[in-house]
């Protein structure tokens, strides 16, 4: 597999998904297909960043976080890396719970950074990882890989 692959959710009516090899699905930028038509080229990758590329542009789009497990379940389990909404500790074992195989933070880290250098980063690391060390021992895992989807309310 060459080159980044995302898949951001882009609707909930139908849970279509926004699938490209480097920000391009077929040559076409933004272009939109249901998870049963996924290429077969993306099932059972390596790795797959999900991603809805910086935002939501309207508050009625389905969110990464809830698409994430039926992504996961078309793709494979082991693929998706969530790169979405990753905002604190807490939010880490969520997406591990709903399918992601790790995540990737980019918004909240830049923003200690660009406000306090190195500095900045590296309290906002020991932030999100404190955070996720009380966050798995409240649940009671022990690593990241021992976090499943019965860890969250299924009300």
């Amino acid at each position: 597999m060459t080159g980044s692959q995302t898949i951001p959710a882009t609707r909930s009516s139908d849970q279509s998904v926004s699938t490209g090899r480097a920000g391009h699905a077929n040559g076409l930028p933004g272009s939109v297909m249901t998870t049963s038509k996924i290429p077969l080229s993306l099932r059972g990758a390596g790795a797959i960043i999900v991603s809805n590329h910086g935002g939501r542009t309207l508050d009625i789009l389905v969110s990464v976080i809830s698409a994430l497990p039926r992504i996961a379940d078309t793709i494979g389990g082991d693929a998706p890396l969530l790169d979405s909404g990753i905002q604190r500790g807490t939010d880490v074992p969520k997406a591990l719970a709903l399918g992601a195989r790790a995540v990737l933070i980019g918004r909240p880290y830049a923003m200690p950074l660009a406000a306090a250098g190195p500095l900045g980063a590296a309290h906002f690391t020991r932030l999100i990882v404190g955070e996720l060390a009380v966050a798995m021992a409240l649940t009671g895992t022990n690593s990241p890989e021992a976090v499943e989807r019965s860890l969250l309310w299924q009300g």
